[in-house]
């Protein structure tokens, strides 16, 4: 499957190799969830994860920009070659037994570097309860199997249903409180209450807008362990009330850019969405105290009602995107494990009013179809810093459509 070659990224690449090779001493690789960075005692914390990728495919992968789900019509990137995947920094500081405070910093790609946290936490326990209130930039809580996803993660493509729901990683800034209670017979639940400002941050909080208002969320959590394994249940929603949220015109010649598209008077190539948008997640896992399974499973809906326009029309607009994802790793020995990965991702569309037709075709809905993708990863820790994972895939756009096979190859580092 050849791929375009392309000198400038690979001599970074390269020398990223080496360094990390020359490192290799220091510790292992974390599955990238987002908790606090901070140490367990007062003092400092630093922390750094990176993956650098070589992926090869035939052609661009169908998933490249999700055309026809009304995002912000960014025309996606090509992932095909040698690229830094993701990478983070990280700094944790405690104050005490109650403070602390998280920045963390991340970068993908050419992408300019962006905020990923930046939080003070206040903790605390009170009757049984522990609690947390927690400050600043931040990922609203989605459980255990959802928020972890994509980010630097056993699979080297963001999942497709997070693609499309919340643009990858959902980053925002506001306040979340967090209530864990642990129950007898191994039990636990926890509660997130989240209050966002709703409007659209560089590298996350889609699907806001440019003047939308604040924005709740709620995520429920229930864990427990029993003799064949421990399991998890989660759920999350968070409705919000989209203010000038923009989509550039579909162009398949486009510049990739973080930037968001702005909804002014003159309407310039720009599709801009006024209406109410819900998230919804649903989430569960499993894994094996006497075999060394794991399984996990997640469903992702962006359901939205509301008005569309450009310079072209208006319309009333109805969006149902839903998509998730089945998984499932095995634990071959301490160093080696293999999964698999089966994705799905549909959407169903209404837009009804003058000049429905033209503006239809500004949003790029003549272009949806309805995606699949399944992967399959083969990975070995070399030790605590360094590990090597391959993969193999096939993603397809439509029933019809001709599929699209790829391999990677990925280095995953990590301190500590």
């Amino acid at each position: 499957m050849p791929t375009p070659s392309n000198k400038q990224r690979l001599r970074p690449l390269a020398a990223a190799l080496l360094l990390a090779l020359a490192c290799s001493h220091m510790a292992q690789a974390h599955d990238g969830d987002h908790d606090e960075q901070a140490p367990a005692s007062p003092g400092l914390r630093l922390s750094a994860a990176a993956v650098l990728s070589s992926l090869r495919a035939s052609d661009p992968l169908p998933s490249q920009g999700l055309p026809g789900y009304l995002m912000r019509g960014d025309p996606g990137v090509d992932l095909r070659g040698g690229q830094l995947e993701h990478a983070t920094v990280g700094l944790g500081y405690r104050f005490n037994e109650a403070w602390s405070a998280d920045l963390a910093v991340g970068a993908h790609g050419r992408d300019p570097l962006h905020l990923e946290a930046a939080a003070l936490r206040w903790q605390g326990q009170a009757q049984g309860w522990d609690w947390a209130l927690n400050l600043g930039r931040q990922s609203p809580a989605q459980g255990s199997v959802i928020g972890p996803a994509g980010h630097l993660d056993r699979f080297g493509l963001m999942p497709l249903a997070k693609q499309a729901q919340t643009e990858g990683d959902w980053l925002a800034d506001g306040a979340q409180l967090t209530l864990l209670k642990r129950l007898s017979a191994g039990l636990a639940w926890r509660a997130d209450l989240g209050l966002w400002t709703g409007r659209y941050v560089s590298g996350g909080m889609f699907p806001a807008g440019q003047d939308s208002p604040p924005a709740p969320s709620l995520h429920l959590g229930l864990q427990g362990e029993a003799s064949h394994g421990n399991w998890t249940l989660d759920g999350f929603a968070s409705p919000q009330r989209v203010r000038a949220r923009g989509a550039r015109f579909i162009s398949s010649t486009g510049a990739h850019s973080h930037k968001a598209p702005v909804c002014d008077a003159a309407l310039s190539q720009v599709v801009c969405f006024d209406g109410d948008s819900r998230l919804w997640g649903l989430s569960a896992s499993w894994a094996g105290r006497q075999i060394p399974l794991s399984l996990s499973a997640a469903l992702l809906w962006r359901e939205e009602s509301g008005d569309l326009l450009s310079s072209n029309g208006a319309g009333a607009y109805q969006g149902h995107n839903r998509g998730g994802w089945l998984q499932a790793l095995w634990r071959i020995n301490p160093a080696w494990e293999t999964g698999l990965r089966l994705e799905r991702l549909s959407s169903t569309q209404t837009l009804t009013g003058p000049g429905a037709n033209l503006l239809a075709l500004n949003a790029g809905f003549d272009r949806y179809a309805p995606l699949q993708r399944n992967a399959w990863m083969l990975g070995y820790q070399y030790n605590r810093a360094l590990g090597l994972r391959v993969e193999a895939g096939q993603e397809r756009a439509g029933s019809g459509g001709a599929a699209v096979s790829f391999a990677a190859v990925r280095l995953v580092l990590a301190y500590p």
